[in-house]
């Protein structure tokens, strides 16, 4: 293809008040993404934009199914089935009842 300019798997992200750390969900407007590495206030760093993840999903409301909507609570960063004050994420590929658990999200 001659006009592409690279996959898309990888963003550079600044880092928010606060900053992230390796592993952690995070919303760059629109784009769902899981940082690379630990990047600092201000300090950019790579994040992946795609793949299968495992990460903490927090029940809110009902149980969640294979294939069930994940969303990003952009006011705490959680990641729960509820898209009240959420932004899509990704995809369940674990159904799951408890609360708080580590499950497997497909990122596209």
């Amino acid at each position: 293809m001659k006009n592409l300019v690279r996959k898309g798997e990888k963003i550079t992200v600044t880092g928010p008040s606060g900053g992230l750390s390796a592993g952690d969900p995070y919303m760059v407007g629109s784009i769902p993404c899981v940082c690379d590495v630990d990047i600092e206030a201000g300090a950019t760093g790579t994040a992946s934009t795609s793949g299968v993840f495992a990460l903490t999903f927090t029940k809110s409301a009902s149980d969640m199914t294979l294939g069930g909507l994940v969303y990003y609570t952009t006011a705490t960063g959680v990641l729960a089935e509820t898209s009240v004050g959420g932004v899509l994420f990704g995809y369940s590929l674990a159904a799951t009842t408890g609360a708080t658990e580590l499950i497997h999200i497909l990122v596209k």
